[in-house]
């Protein structure tokens, strides 16, 4: 839940910035979905818990010789 704060943070008028926070790919959208089911990065999404939408993207990282999918969201 510490991410849910974050977003609510950077939405805040007073903080005034933009923030790209990373989240597990199990996270649940609004729909039922998992954000891992997502085929376009770029998207407009809502996420559990987040009363408002973010842009959800990705990349792809290599670690100790293998790819892994780093999934972050925008607002």
């Amino acid at each position: 839940m510490g991410q849910l704060n974050e977003s609510e943070k950077l939405r805040d008028d007073s903080f005034n910035h933009h923030g790209i926070l990373g989240i597990p790919n199990t996270r649940k959208l609004t729909d039922g979905g998992k954000v891992s089911e997502l085929k376009t990065p770029g998207q407009q999404v809502y996420l559990n818990g987040l009363d408002f939408p973010v842009f959800l993207s990705w990349v792809w990282l290599k670690r100790s010789g293998k790819k892994s999918q780093a999934i972050c969201y925008f607002n």
